[in-house]
């Protein structure tokens, strides 16, 4: 690495250091861990070798830096939802699995209440299955969680609408709302085997060769 010249340079390169450290967050986390020390490395030499220069210089190195960084984020996002040969196919198996129990249940539902309960188990399942990346084992338990607790909302809201509501109503909104999360629960899991085989391999930004 090339070294600054004084110690004003010195504490120049450790903010810039720090500040392009936190900007590789954006990556990520198993690009990080495969290629974030050489990409700090190659930044350091970049930035000290600028220094030798004068701040323009420094400043035309964050320019490159920074005009890459969109664009490789997002391609890295990007290869680890729908790069790879077979990636699109999980990727659309994946999203099309909530979306098959709902269009099959729409045909059945006789009016809005119902249409309207079956859309809220949609979306709970759904909110599920993004908040654990359809992937481990609390994706499971997400999206049970997330169809039961919008279904539950979703009765609650038709009960203020139509109301009263009868002991009997409050045991089938429960072993509805049950059900509507076992739905999901199975969902879940086609979700998972479908994405757990998506992978890819990260590509450092041109700037670290």
């Amino acid at each position: 690495m090339f070294g600054p010249v004084s110690h004003d340079d010195v504490e120049v390169l450790r903010r810039a250091s720090r500040r392009y450290a936190g900007l590789l967050r954006l990556y990520p986390a198993d690009f990080r861990r495969a290629h974030g020390d050489e990409m700090l490395e190659a930044f350091e030499a970049m930035a000290a070798e600028a220094l030798r220069s004068g701040p323009g210089a420094l400043r035309a190195v964050w320019g490159r830096v920074l005009s890459e960084l969109g664009p490789t984020v997002l391609q890295e996002h990007w290869d680890r939802v729908a790069g790879a040969p077979g990636r699109s196919a999980r990727v659309v198996f994946a999203c099309l699995a909530p979306l098959v129990p709902y269009c099959f249940l729409a045909q059945f539902a006789p009016g809005w209440p119902e249409a309207f309960l079956i859309t809220a188990w949609l979306v709970g399942t759904c909110a599920g299955l993004v908040a654990s990346g359809g992937r481990g084992r609390p994706c499971h338990a997400r999206a049970f969680a997330g169809a039961a607790a919008s279904l539950a909302f979703a009765f609650c809201v038709l009960a203020v609408l139509r109301p009263p509501v009868s002991a009997g109503a409050v045991w089938g909104i429960l072993l509805l709302s049950t059900a509507g999360g076992v739905l999901a629960l199975a969902v879940s899991v086609v979700v998972r085997m479908a994405l757990e085989g998506v992978g890819s391999k990260g590509r450092c930004p041109q700037f670290a060769y």
